[in-house]
C-alpha cells in the first residue's frame, strides 16, 4: 500500500472505532450504576437515550466512510448517497444476493449452526426497517475499506483483514448488558464474521453495489430472529457446523469472484 492508500485506511478504522466505541463506551459506564439497561420487559431506564446512542454508535462505519469520501476525496454528498441507495440493479445481482442468503441459512441450518426456533420468517422480516439501521448501514463502511484494501492487496487478504476490523468493531456489545453478544463467544462470532465477510466482499465485487450489501446484512439480521445462530459455548458439537458453514461461504465466495474475473478477462 502507498502512503496516502494507508492513511486513509488508518483514518476509516480510526474514526469508525472512536464513534462507536465512545457512544458504546457511554453506556457500558451508565449499565454499571442500573442505568440504559435492558430488561426482560424493555428498557428500565433511558429507552430514547439507550436508542440513540445504540443506533449513533452502530453508524460509526458509514459515518467514518462518509466524511472520507466527502473531505478527503472530494465526492460530493449528493453523489455519495446516490451511490449507496441505488436500488436499481439488475435482476441478477438481486438473485445473487438472495442465492448467498439462502445457502448461508441452508448450510446454517444442516450443519446445525443454526436451529429454526419456530418464528415465522414473515414476522421476522417486519425488522427490516429497524435492520437496516441495525446492521445493514454498516455496509457502508465496510465497503469502503475492502475496495481501498483490495488496491494493494489480492481478495482473500482485504477479506481477512475487513473480517477482523469488523469483529473487533463489535467487541463493546459483548460487555453491554441486554445484547445477544453478551452471551455470545467471541471467537466463535469472528469465525461467523469471516464467511460474512468474504460473502459480502463477492457481492461488491460483482455488482460495484453498496445498496445489495445492505440489503444482505439487512435481511441475515431480520432472520437470525428465526433461525437462532448457535455460538455461546465452544462445544464439539457446534464448532463443526459453523467451521463447515464459514469454509462454503468463503469457497462460494471465491468461485463467484475468479468466475467474473474470467469474465472480465474475457471482455478485454
Amino acid at each position: 500500500m502507498n502512503g496516502k492508500n494507508k492513511k486513509v485506511i488508518y483514518k476509516y478504522i480510526l474514526i469508525a472505532y472512536y464513534v462507536t466505541w465512545l457512544l458504546w463506551g457511554i453506556v457500558i459506564f451508565a449499565n454499571q450504576f442500573g442505568y440504559l439497561q435492558v430488561t426482560s420487559i424493555g428498557f428500565s431506564s433511558g429507552t430514547f437515550l439507550y436508542m440513540t446512542l445504540l443506533g449513533i454508535g452502530g453508524c460509526g462505519p458509514a459515518i467514518s466512510a462518509i466524511i472520507l469520501l466527502s473531505k478527503i476525496m472530494k465526492v460530493p454528498m449528493k453523489q455519495i448517497f446516490k451511490n449507496i441507495f441505488e436500488v436499481r440493479q439488475p435482476v441478477f445481482m438481486y438473485l445473487l444476493t438472495l442465492g448467498f442468503l439462502t445457502l448461508y441459512f441452508l448450510v446454517g441450518t444442516l450443519t446445525g449452526f443454526m436451529e429454526y426456533n419456530g418464528t415465522p420468517i414473515y414476522l421476522a422480516l417486519l425488522s427490516f426497517p429497524i435492520m437496516i439501521v441495525g446492521g445493514g448501514l454498516e455496509e457502508i463502511g465496510w465497503r469502503f475499506l475492502q475496495p481501498e484494501l483490495e488496491k494493494k492487496m489480492h481478495f482473500s487478504r482485504a477479506c481477512s483483514i475487513t473480517a477482523v476490523v469488523w469483529a473487533v468493531w463489535h467487541l463493546p456489545l459483548f460487555f453491554m448488558e441486554g445484547m445477544n453478544q453478551a452471551s455470545t463467544n467471541f471467537l466463535l462470532f469472528t469465525i461467523m464474521v469471516f464467511g460474512l465477510a468474504f460473502t459480502l466482499a463477492a457481492i461488491y465485487y460483482v455488482s460495484k453495489s453498496v445498496w445489495l450489501c445492505i440489503l444482505f446484512h439487512t435481511l441475515t439480521n431480520c432472520l437470525y430472529e428465526s433461525f437462532s445462530p448457535s455460538y455461546s459455548d465452544i462445544s464439539k458439537d457446534l464448532v463443526p457446523g459453523i467451521l463447515t458453514t464459514t469454509t462454503v461461504m468463503i469457497i462460494a465466495s471465491i468461485l463467484v469472484v475468479n468466475i467474473a474475473k474470467k469474465r472480465q478477462r474475457s471482455n478485454t
